[in-house]
């Protein structure tokens, strides 16, 4: 049924998709999603939430119109422009792990630079008033 209508779906979802991007927004409601709770096979019974795997059905809309964004991201942002050292997406070899390591590398770096700074001005507090 959709192939039948798909030249009268296809422009209406591209006025759509263009008028989401030109506006900056996404009707809320195509960030819901429904959770549906698969039981896990082999379990003989399903008493604790565990024996459940979660399903998450979002929509389709949303879905199609954050792969049209990948995919005109990879396909000429990416080829004109090269990304920051510090960008982790779109970057072989660097994921949400690399950028949470990273991030506590940072923090632990400025934390240990405070802790160094105080010291050094309890220090040459203690030394004028001595």
């Amino acid at each position: 049924m959709l192939n039948q209508g798909m030249d009268v779906l296809v422009p209406a979802l591209e006025k759509l998709y263009r008028a989401c991007l030109a506006l900056g927004y996404v009707p809320k409601e195509w960030g819901q999603a429904r959770v549906a709770f698969l039981p896990k096979p082999g379990k003989t019974h399903h008493a604790v939430a565990k024996d459940y795997s979660p399903i998450s059905m979002t929509s389709f809309l949303l879905k199609t119109l954050e792969r049209l964004v990948d995919r005109y991201i990879k396909e000429s942002s990416l080829v004109e422009v090269s990304l920051h050292s510090k960008q982790h997406a779109y970057q072989t070899g660097k994921s949400v792990d690399t950028a949470v390591v990273d991030a506590v590398r940072f923090i632990k770096l400025m934390l240990l630079k405070y802790l160094i700074t105080m010291k050094l001005y309890v220090i040459s507090k203690d030394s004028k008033s001595s």
